[in-house]
């Protein structure tokens, strides 16, 4: 018969006997204020109903209960092998439910020698997890501390996003708005933390929580994710080099930089289109950073700095250094040729007619595929085929993502230069002619609107064509199928507004007739000209990212963790989540029958690289700036034009325009561009990753780096939108004008000036944020 004992009298706690999640708490029971409990000794995954009976009576005498009836494994929470999570926790059990409660958890053990505690639950007011040391980064200085309302289950299961506290020293910065836990209470959880660690002998993951204002502690396991960074180095090129912070703001995983590669399409889009430049683009210590370098011009050696030319020097020596070489000569004819033939208006068709309902259903068979049913071999070729699809999709991606920027920025120049109209207002002209960019929200309101008996199934499909997208740009990011409840908890937060498309309609031809009183007669043709391909062009953008980054990186995340799921169960990995720590080729081999390689000292190494690049941010740039653009007079006419609506998209896009120059007065604590026209006055919910999606509620002040595509589907909830980079073509310009709400985009410091739960007014005419 196995041995019983009351936890706090254990003896010797020894692991083999009491499972290692009871022996430590046992030990840890003589100093700390841990939850009384009783111990049913590993054995294995059955248990007679006398000792059943023996346990049940054991924990009546702790009290009335209730009671939580949780696993201790001999094989779980050592250094090797810490997995919260993996078997049965019951909570809320009564006196007489101890038994079948306590079968149940040794049922989920499939026949591993397991152990049972039992405790007194705790009335949680709020409970949690605490790292004592900073499990991302490895800092031991930083203690985080995560809080939820209530009992921790939720949080360990992934249900819902916690309150997170970083503890460092004397400061203690929160993040997310529910206010669980006071300032004091943090600190009393991170010196739980830092004590335990004390006892342990090594960084801990423990879980914790408060009744009233007696602190528990419920769990204490080694942080088997923590890493020593690993120093990286810094190569950096010859060249100007710009960080890519608008669309790759953290270092990529070994996974998506062996998937994500733009320079083959981004070479591919500059010689269709005839551009003089290239974008090319480079990991420099970690980050991911962009160049434009002029074609036929050498690319100063690392180290050098060319002379500072003034722009018509600049200018005649890129006209120069295009018809002195053969490249620059071929985009010169393709620049013609793009404009005798309407060549933009040819890519645009293609993308409709052709590469968006291709690459669609592809996705569909990809997705249709029961990976998890395949063996080893067919997982490969499965992973293949979605990065083969991805490849392909890049490879056009960039080729139709430009043509938006340069019909719209050709408009914009057009009207700067005959009306004096600013960017903003000209881009009136477009706002609410891109339904792919607000179409999840405009679904999401339509489902709100339906008979209640109607609205499950419409949400249930709704989820199904927005569930398989990758949410960031990292395959290491979520899908929003795989964040539980978030897509339905939009349902009841869209703000109303079933005047904005007619209201839209009326304000584009208002501003359209404003803008043809004002031309000369001359002019007038060459307006609608524009007007015509800008808005046609417009809404590519949105469903561009879709079909050609969100959907297939997707699939390819689905497919690299049913590789990672089945890499740790042969224990070659330590987790899953390892499997974003290699590259395609690795886990190719992998799955194709090589098993030589040591994969748990290669991922060790990457996430201690990932670690220093987190703790170490690159520069803004790299190089020495050229300054403003060079002159284009020297160009021929086709080119000339196409150059000036490239330089000036990138400059107000691609480039991650920082703080303003502008004076800072009054109550005014931030001034940026004004991207869409407005005023609004609400709350303060500040986002730095997807993963904060829970925190927004209906009628926030959205505060973020920068928003992206795939943040559509939860926009419709905000009133308002202020990011730390962007131009008036990037993507919170563009879905805030489409949302008809103002933003404010490149003040620099949004994220870190702005606290969440603060009130501030938002003019998006004049780029100002005020604290109310």
């Amino acid at each position: 018969m196995r041995d019983i004992a009351v936890l706090h009298q254990i003896g010797e706690p020894a692991p083999q006997r009491w499972g290692n999640k009871a022996a430590t708490l046992a030990k840890l029971a003589t100093a700390f204020n841990v939850p009384p409990g009783v111990v049913l000794a590993a054995g294995g995954h059955d248990a007679d109903p006398a000792e059943l009976t023996t346990l049940a009576d054991a924990v009546a005498r702790l009290g009335p209960g209730p009671f939580a009836v949780r696993s201790s494994s001999v094989d779980k929470d050592t250094v090797e092998h810490a997995a919260a999570g993996r078997y049965t926790t019951l909570l809320g059990a009564g006196p007489r439910d101890v038994a079948d409660a306590a079968r149940r958890v040794l049922a989920s053990a499939d026949g591993a020698p397991m152990a049972v505690l039992v405790q007194s639950q705790v009335p949680a007011t709020a409970a949690g997890v605490a790292f004592s040391a900073h499990p991302l980064t490895g800092d031991r200085e930083q203690t985080v501390v995560d809080a939820v309302r209530g009992l921790g289950d939720r949080l360990v299961g992934g249900d819902v996003t916690p309150e997170e506290w970083v503890v460092s020293g004397g400061e203690a910065v929160r993040s997310g708005d529910d206010a669980v836990l006071t300032e004091a209470q943090a600190r009393r959880v991170a010196d739980l933390a830092r004590a335990v660690e004390a006892a342990c002998g090594r960084p801990q993951d423990i879980e914790w929580a408060f009744a009233g204002d007696i602190l528990y502690l419920l769990q204490a396991r080694p942080i088997t994710t923590i890493v020593e960074p690993v120093p990286v180095p810094v190569d950096v090129p010859g060249g100007y080099w710009i960080r890519g912070d608008t669309h790759v703001p953290e270092p990529q995983t070994p996974l998506t930089l062996s998937v994500f590669d733009p320079n083959p399409g981004c070479q591919r889009m500059a010689r269709n289109l005839g551009l003089p430049v290239t974008i090319v683009s480079r990991t420099i210590g970690g980050y991911y950073y962009a160049s434009i370098q002029p074609v036929g011009v050498p690319v100063p050696k690392p180290g050098k700095t060319p002379p500072k030319l003034p722009g018509w020097a600049a200018g005649a020596l890129l006209a120069g250094a295009m018809l002195a070489s053969r490249e620059g000569r071929t985009r010169m004819r393709a620049a013609r040729r793009g404009d005798r033939d309407d060549v933009m208006h040819q890519i645009v068709r293609e993308w409709t007619d052709e590469l968006r309902p291709r690459f669609a259903r592809r996705a569909e068979e990809l997705a249709a595929v029961d990976v998890d049913a395949l063996d080893d071999a067919g997982v490969a070729l499965h992973l293949q085929a979605t990065v083969d699809h991805t490849r392909l999709c890049l490879y056009h991606h960039y080729t139709t993502a430009v043509v938006q920027w340069i019909t719209s920025a050709r408009l914009i120049l057009f009207c700067e230069r005959t009306l004096g109209w600013d960017a903003t207002k000209t881009l009136g002209l477009l706002a609410g002619t891109s339904s792919a960019t607000s179409q999840a929200a405009r679904e999401l309101a339509g489902i709100a609107d339906l008979p209640a008996g109607d609205r499950d199934a419409a949400m249930a499909a709704f989820e199904r064509r927005h569930g398989r997208r990758l949410v960031g740009m990292e395959l290491a990011d979520p899908t929003y199928a795989e964040i539980p409840g978030l897509l339905a908890a939009q349902l009841t937060s869209q703000l109303p507004d079933p005047d904005r498309d007619d209201a839209a309609a009326r304000a584009r031809a208002d501003l359209a007739g404003d803008a043809r009183a004002g031309l000369a007669p001359g002019d007038r043709e060459r307006f609608e000209d524009l007007l015509v391909h800008a808005v046609e062009a417009y809404p590519v953008r949105d469903e561009n990212v879709l079909y050609t980054y969100e959907m297939p990186m997707a699939e390819v995340r689905y497919a690299a963790l049913s590789a990672g799921r089945r890499m740790a169960g042969a224990e070659a990995l330590r987790s899953v989540t390892d499997v974003f720590y290699l590259e395609v080729s690795e886990l190719l081999a992998w799955l194709e029958g090589s098993r030589d390689a040591d994969l748990g000292a290669l991922v060790r190494r990457r996430r201690g690289e990932r670690a220093w690049c987190l703790a170490h941010p690159g520069p803004a740039f790299y190089g020495q700036d050229p300054g403003g653009p060079p002159s284009l007079a020297l160009l021929p006419r086709p080119v000339r034009e196409l150059t000036a609506a490239f330089v000036y998209a990138t400059l107000n896009l691609v480039v991650p325009k920082v703080r303003q120059s502008v004076a800072l007065s009054g109550d005014v604590v931030l001034a940026g561009t004004g991207a869409s026209p407005g005023t609004y006055t609400g709350t303060v919910r500040v986002v730095r990753s997807e993963a904060e999606f829970g925190k927004v509620r209906t009628g926030d002040v959205l505060v973020c780096q920068c928003t992206r595509p795939s943040w559509a589907v939860v926009l419709g909830s905000v009133g308002a939108i202020v990011t730390d980079v962007g131009g008036v073509l990037s993507h919170p310009a563009i879905i805030a004008q489409e949302m008809r709400i103002p933003a404010v985009v490149a003040t620099g410091s949004a994220t870190a000036v702005l606290r969440d739960g603060e009130t501030v007014a938002v003019d998006g005419g004049a780029g100002t944020v005020r604290r109310v």
